[in-house]
Formats: C-alpha cells, structure tokens, sequence
C-alpha cells in the first residue's frame, strides 16, 4: 500500500478520532477526580498520563 490509499487514510482518520475521544474520557476522570470533595490526586494524575499518551497517539 502507497501513502495515497485513501482507505488507509480513512482508517488512520478513524483511529485517531478515536485515540482522540477516549484522551477526552480521561480528561473527564481528572476534572472529575480534581472537583471531589476530597480529591484523588493520585487517580487525576495517572489519567493526566493516559490522556497525554492518548493525545499522542491520535497524532501518529
């Protein structure tokens, strides 16, 4: 396959959006993590981490 096969590029498109959302949900978790009344500092730092790796795969 050639870098112009517009299926692989659809494909990746699709895998990156989906990269993409699930960065969000841990974005979510540590605002979510962050407004407890006692707040999971440790949970919000780890999902702080996946959403990082996330975002970075969704640029690849």
């Amino acid at each position: 396959m050639s870098g112009d096969d517009p299926q692989l590029a659809h494909d990746r498109g699709l895998m990156a959006s989906r990269w993409l959302a699930v960065g969000q949900q841990d974005l979510r978790v540590v605002h979510l993590c962050l407004g407890a009344p006692a707040p999971e500092l440790a949970a919000a730092a780890y999902h702080c981490q996946q959403a990082a790796e996330k975002r970075l795969k969704g640029l690849n």
